[in-house]
């Protein structure tokens, strides 16, 4: 049986449809990923820790706004691995929030995040090996509880002449996280 023309025209078609399918879906697949998305799944966005607070009775919010503004129900901000720097403005209004009761997290290697540390008195040194884990120094969590070791690899500690802050993890008897007032 011999295919008429129409029959080739649309297995023809056919494969177009499927040939620009393919090269959506390759192209898709090679876009950038904005790091440190709570939207993203990839090993390094932050979608398990927005599901994770979630899962813990904490409602994880985001905002796109163009002007920062703290609200009085924000409890936790997180900012990790910071691209832009924190303005001196911003800063103004993050300090009044924390000193009513706000508690921020700061977390990252870039250099905007060491300017934010900064703004604490903090400066984070290089360690001279890669940790793989970090003991506990103080109680921390209840959900999930640590007992001793958390398996963290990290190459810094934070160094400060501050005397008001609790270290929570550590490496070496180095603090890695801490809690201040």
């Amino acid at each position: 049986m011999k295919l008429t023309r129409d029959a080739w025209l649309g297995i023809l078609v056919l494969l177009m449809l499927v040939a620009v399918t393919a090269a959506t879906v390759l192209q898709q697949s090679k876009a950038p990923v904005i790091p440190y998305l709570s939207t993203s799944s990839a090993p390094n966005g932050t979608l398990a820790l927005k599901l994770w607070l979630n899962e813990l009775g904490y409602t994880a919010a985001e905002s796109s706004q163009t002007t920062f503004e703290l609200s009085q129900n924000i409890k936790t901000i997180f900012i990790i691995q910071p691209i832009l720097a924190v303005s001196e403005s911003e800063w103004r209004l993050i300090d009044k929030w924390l000193d009513n009761g706000g508690v921020l997290v700061i977390a990252g290697d870039s250099s905007q995040t060491f300017a934010a540390l900064h703004h604490f008195d903090y400066s984070a040194t290089l360690l001279p090996n890669q940790a793989a884990e970090l003991s506990m120094a103080a109680p921390l969590l209840k959900s999930p509880s640590f007992i001793s070791k958390v398996p963290v690899k990290t190459d810094l500690a934070l160094k400060t002449t501050r005397t008001d802050f609790t270290p929570l993890l550590s490496v070496d008897g180095q603090p890695v996280i801490v809690s201040f007032e």
